[in-house]
């Protein structure tokens, strides 16, 4: 497998698949441990290698002889072509229950049909479910897909009899041990919240936003239920941002994630992912091959610090590329990419420097506007980034430039309160995004440190008070820069 790997789709097989490259944090092991198969959710933000994880397990089950339900292939995703809904549609699956109940007749169909079990529900069950097995289809996606398309009153009949009469009953039963891997849900109901997939809305196609959670949540509730038989093992990604709409919902959203783990990485844990890529490079890709074992990243970009040119401060090399990242996988991997491929003689500070804060702004921070921006109603990121010319503002400041954006008297913004505001609070979705970092003192050397949440920590439609959190000054995140 090669290094710097940005997208673990291209992880196709077993042979592509390389372990030395997975960091196993004690939530990974737990995961891939053999003997904690009622861990069934792997659940975060984009970026932090859900697919990755679940891959890995996959392979062990192959390892293992267990069959999966999605034969030759690691895990089974949606594909295309993406789903829209006419009105009548729309309303029939803006119903939590009614996810649950596809996501639980498409995982039942999957499996009876998997261990050529459909014939002990062929003389009971309705027309609709018949025409549903004869179909040339097996995967669990292939089945949602299929499902989404049928007409309410069938959807009804096949739910309401079929599923709780015939299918859930027969699964209860099953004493063979089967799996699959579902990957890619959220991604293939982006056209629901991606204005850029699909700009038109009229009777012939139709999008909501609460589609994106709702087939995430279903999933979470469908599998959590089935996965009392032992036999079955259903193991899903799910978006954090997802679980945390679950949550106020669902009272047993605490009973699902203590089925799943929670993929978070320290500051060390990065840096040790980025070496574990470090030890993957070609020697002529390394500035100082001979110490490479001895020290990983200076063998790689052949310096140990950077010097700031302002300050004069000196910081670590990797601290420096990690306040650039979201604190995800994935932008150390599209960091690392682009230093590896930038030639030898030319990695000097300025050539590092200008790399990493380029890819900071133009990648990481870009890709991760467009990622949200569906989630975030009526907030114009550029205009708001318009109007902020410096990383460091206190919160006058912040007033202020609140007020400009929502057109409101400057004049009045000393008077203002965030939580009597009626307006877009620009700085608190920032804050809730994890790109507005606040300060505070640490208690035994009373130093002043610096905290940005993580993505996915807060709901994307949360509105954080920036005043109850008492900073001396707020922090724009340096991936913003360039914006």
């Amino acid at each position: 497998m090669l290094n710097w790997i940005i997208d673990a789709r291209d992880i196709r097989d077993e042979q592509a698949f390389d372990y030395g490259l997975l960091l196993k944090t004690h939530d990974i092991e737990d995961f891939l441990f053999e003997r904690r198969d009622n861990i069934f959710f792997v659940m975060a933000p984009k970026g932090l290698g859900k697919t990755f994880v679940l891959k890995a397990k996959s392979i062990n089950y192959i390892r293992d002889g267990i069959p999966l339900i999605h034969d030759n292939m690691l895990v089974d995703k949606p594909g295309s072509p993406a789903i829209v809904f006419n009105k009548d549609k729309l309303s029939l699956f803006s119903s939590y229950q009614n996810w649950v109940n596809l996501w639980s007749l498409s995982i039942g169909l999957s499996v009876l049909k998997k261990l050529k079990l459909t014939d002990k529900i062929n003389a009971q069950c309705s027309s609709a479910i018949k025409k549903l097995i004869e179909l040339p289809l097996s995967t669990i996606t292939d089945y949602c897909k299929c499902i989404l398309s049928i007409s309410r009153n069938e959807f009804y009949e096949i739910t309401q009899n079929d599923l709780n009469n015939l299918i859930i009953p027969l699964l209860k039963r099953v004493n063979t041990a089967i799996a699959a891997f579902i990957d890619n849900v959220d991604e293939y109901f982006d056209t629901h919240i991606n204005k850029y997939k699909f700009s038109r809305v009229s009777s012939e196609g139709v999008v909501s936003k609460d589609i994106w959670y709702l087939s995430q949540m279903g999933l979470i509730e469908a599998v959590y239920q089935l996965t009392n038989n032992p036999h079955l093992k259903i193991f899903v990604s799910i978006r954090k941002e997802a679980y945390l709409k679950l949550k106020e919902i669902d009272s047993k959203a605490p009973q699902y994630k203590g089925s799943g783990i929670d993929l978070t990485y320290s500051h060390e844990e990065l840096k040790e992912i980025f070496i574990k890529n470090i030890l993957r490079e070609k020697k002529d890709r390394l500035s100082h091959p001979d110490i490479l074992e001895k020290d990983p990243i200076l063998a790689f970009l052949g310096i140990k610090n950077i010097e700031h040119d302002r300050t004069g401060r000196i910081e670590n090399i990797f601290d420096y590329i990690a306040r650039h990242t979201l604190s995800r996988p994935r932008d150390f991997m599209v960091i690392g990419s682009e230093l590896s491929r930038t030639r030898v003689p030319e990695r000097n500070q300025e050539k590092i420097k200008e790399i990493i804060n380029n890819v900071s702004s133009e990648e990481i921070a870009h890709e991760y506007i467009k990622e949200v921006e569906p989630h975030i109603d009526g907030l114009d990121f550029d205009k708001a980034f318009s109007l902020i010319d410096s990383n460091i503002l206190t919160l006058d400041q912040i007033k202020q430039i609140c007020c400009s954006y929502n057109n409101q008297n400057n004049n009045d913004y000393a008077k203002s309160s965030c939580s009597s505001c009626t307006k877009n609070h620009i700085f608190c979705t920032l804050y809730m995004l994890g790109l507005l970092g606040i300060t505070y003192r640490e208690s035994i050397r009373n130093e002043l440190r610096q905290k940005f949440l993580a993505p996915g920590i807060k709901p994307f439609d949360m509105i954080g008070k920036l005043e109850s959190l008492c900073s001396e000054v707020y922090l724009i995140h340096p991936c913003l820069y360039g914006l």
